[in-house]
């Protein structure tokens, strides 16, 4: 019985399913490192019985999408969530589901970046509905060629934001992007493929 187990190492294996269940009895477990594995998909279930997980480190996998459901046991506890280099990616600014980050209330830090083999392409809207506490967010090396005014919307404690090296994608930015992102400290726009700046994109960054 492990059932002080605070930190779980589990990086570069080649796990490839999580079943329902498998990290029961670990109550005290705050981190867990799943980086560099195989997995394609999360069960609902995969990280039930995990009350106290503060930090989860999923990048690197194959991840091709996240549900708001494989979250849900650990929501009220997360803060650190890396999905870098896995292989999320949008087509299109409607999602068919919920917004998966959405009752991720406490997190305050979610790394997006670089996702195989050709980025998330497209934020959708609301995508990041929920994270009221988030203060870093990482979409870089995403070739990202859309993203909504309202894209974020709800990060109102964001304090570092990188879109850099979008692969010249970008174009524009919508007028009011950053409108709620008044405790924004850090913007990194550096190669995101900008051809033009309206007035309206800074202007609510006072800070």
């Amino acid at each position: 019985d492990l059932h002080q187990l605070e930190d779980l190492n589990l990086r570069n294996n080649r796990v490839a399913v999580l079943f329902p269940g498998a990290f029961k009895g670990l109550e005290r477990l705050q981190t867990l490192d799943l980086g560099g594995n195989n997995l394609r998909h999360l069960a609902a279930k995969a990280f039930q019985g995990l009350p106290r997980l503060c930090r989860l480190y999923l990048d690197r996998n194959r991840l091709l999408e996240v549900r708001v459901a494989t979250f849900q046991p650990v929501q009220l506890t997360l803060g650190v969530l890396d999905l870098r280099a896995n292989a999320l990616r949008y087509l299109s600014r409607h999602l068919r589901q919920l917004p998966p980050f959405r009752y991720l209330h406490n997190l305050y830090d979610l790394k997006l970046q670089a996702q195989q083999p050709y980025g998330m392409r497209v934020v959708p809207q609301r995508f990041f509905q929920g994270l009221s506490a988030l203060r870093s967010l990482y979409l870089s090396q995403n070739s990202l060629s859309a993203i909504p005014a309202d894209a974020f919307d709800d990060l109102a404690q964001l304090q570092y934001l990188t879109l850099a090296d979008s692969n010249g994608g970008i174009g524009h930015l919508p007028a009011g992007i950053f409108k709620n992102l008044s405790q924004l400290c850090s913007l990194n726009l550096e190669s995101a493929g900008l051809r033009s700046l309206g007035p309206e994109v800074f202007g609510n960054l006072t800070r």
